[in-house]
């Protein structure tokens, strides 16, 4: 713990001062710094829980909508995950699903923002039937557990979180847009939907059908209960290539050869709640800022993984059917980069 707080002391006496020379703005200072703190915190965790038989895995993951230029509704998200298993000391396991002996088990911590705007970012006023403003950061535990005698994994995940101004979608997108020369000020976040504690449980359970050398067919299903989302979701998945046993070892075992396949996930879901559309559970804000969401939406992932010792990246593109009446389809692509420690 004395590294940690040394670690910060460090960090707030260097970083500040270079911050006060370039970046006036107390407000994206302080911005900066908790994203900062968080780095801090994950490879801290590490550093103190990591043993010589119990590796970790790190993974940095960003989402954005500019390989298809688009620049609206979902349009940023940014992901921190670190896993070991001395994490499973964590008193939030005993809200997780259970395992037992013969199971492997990993244990992870997440951090996850994401951010959403609408078509029309020009006005500073909200406009009917347009996606409002709307961001998020969570963090929380998962628990994957592979059932060797089912070819099955269980996922399960509890967040806590935020939503709102709190959610940090305004100093992201317009610290990042003050700072780049091409790029303008968003002035909508004004009218971002109302804040709130968020608290979501997930669970999802995948389960292989098929595998030979070059082909793997699985399927799933699974639900988030809770804000920002309830929804029940089921799905196919097909990987081809040079895939690994199932689960991927990635975990446990380093990769010695270059190794390279390609996915694809079809994914249904039936939205019960979405609170990046319609704000709080309880709101009496006026009405033409939220929007009900369709019932039900489908979501195609495409990606390719490579591998290779302890390196991982993954890339892809996600499309994902209208969320509102009068909505568009929307795509985005992502990258996903992670290494054994």
């Amino acid at each position: 713990m004395f590294e940690l707080f040394a670690l910060f002391r460090v960090y707030r006496i260097t970083v500040n001062r270079a911050y006060s020379v370039i970046i006036n703005d107390k407000k994206l200072r302080y911005s900066y710094n908790k994203i900062i703190l968080i780095l801090i915190v994950i490879f801290t965790i590490n550093k103190l829980s990591t043993a010589q038989n119990n590796p970790s895995v790190f993974s940095l993951g960003w989402d954005n909508d500019f390989v298809f230029q688009t620049d609206y509704y979902f349009t940023n998200g940014m992901s921190l995950e670190l896993w070991n298993n001395k994490l499973r000391v964590s008193p939030l396991n005993l809200l997780l699903i259970p395992s037992n002996e013969s199971q492997t088990v990993f244990y992870g911590i997440t951090f996850r923002q994401d951010m959403f705007t609408p078509i029309n970012k020009l006005a500073y006023a909200p406009l009917p039937g347009d996606r409002p403003y709307a961001s998020y950061w969570l963090i929380g535990q998962t628990k994957q557990i592979f059932s060797e005698d089912r070819s099955m994994v269980i996922t399960s995940a509890i967040y806590f979180g935020m939503s709102g101004k709190n959610g940090g979608g305004e100093w992201v997108q317009n610290g990042i847009h003050d700072l780049l020369p091409n790029s303008g000020h968003v002035n909508g976040w004004s009218n971002q939907i109302n804040g709130s504690f968020c608290i979501d449980y997930q669970f999802n359970a995948e389960k292989q059908f098929y595998r030979n050398h070059f082909f793997r067919f699985s399927a799933s299903g699974g639900a988030m209960i809770g804000a920002p989302f309830t929804n029940l979701n089921g799905g196919i998945q097909i990987y081809f290539g040079q895939i690994g046993a199932y689960p991927d070892l990635f975990f446990i075992i380093p990769q010695k050869n270059f190794q390279i396949y390609g996915f694809s996930k079809v994914e249904s879901k039936w939205v019960l709640y979405n609170a990046t559309l319609e704000g709080r559970l309880f709101n009496n804000a006026p009405s033409d800022l939220y929007i009900n969401p369709n019932p039900f939406v489908f979501q195609v992932k495409l990606g390719l993984n490579m591998r290779y010792k302890r390196f991982s990246m993954e890339m892809g593109a996600n499309l994902i059917t209208p969320e509102f009446h009068g909505a568009r389809t929307h795509k985005w692509g992502y990258f996903r980069f992670s290494f054994i420690l």
